[in-house]
């Protein structure tokens, strides 16, 4: 009776100023007034705030994509300060993106910065252990820095996932780190 009435104008008010939570309440008919019980079900609809939050995401995940292809660009055209930078901004929202890790990774290497290039190339494959791309940059970094044990691990690593045409040009990386570790 008159607690299912409160409380449906309660449920409602709080719809009302809300304005994201629906609610359904069933009260039982005039014939079964004694029985107090109600059936009450939430449907929680998108607040503006989610909504945003989802919008965010979708542009923070284009702008991902944007300067990924961007700073692979600038690093097929030589321009390696310009890729790191590209890179980096992708790393600045998520900073397990692989591919911005394989190529900051790589850009490093090419602007000489051996260390940095390795430790952005482990996190690689950390994240994940079958990227080609990231043994390969990683033992590349070793080679720059003359770890040839570590070279020699990333390169044997590189090949078990290279594609066909790189397997040949890793043996030929993996014959010549064997005579550098005597």
């Amino acid at each position: 009776g008159e607690t299912m009435r409160l409380l449906s104008f309660l449920l409602l008010f709080c719809v009302a100023l809300s304005g994201c939570v629906t609610i359904n309440v069933d009260f039982p008919d005039s014939q079964n007034q004694n029985q107090h019980q109600s059936n009450v079900e939430v449907e929680k609809t998108p607040t503006t705030v989610e909504i945003e939050k989802e919008n965010t995401l979708k542009k923070s995940s284009q702008n991902e994509i944007n300067y990924t292809k961007l700073g692979t660009e600038h690093l097929m055209n030589g321009n390696f300060k310009e890729a790191k930078e590209c890179f980096q901004k992708v790393l600045d929202t998520n900073p397990n993106n692989l591919d911005a890790l394989v190529g900051i990774a790589a850009a490093e290497l090419r602007l000489n910065n051996t260390k940095s290039a390795i430790e952005y190339a482990k996190k690689a494959v950390k994240i994940k252990d079958d990227s080609f791309e990231a043994w390969y940059v990683l033992m590349g970094a070793y080679m720059a820095d003359e770890n040839w044990n570590g070279a020699y691990v990333s390169a044997d690593r590189a090949y078990m996932y290279a594609p066909n045409d790189k397997k040949e040009e890793l043996k030929n990386i993996q014959l010549f780190l064997l005579k550098k570790m005597g």
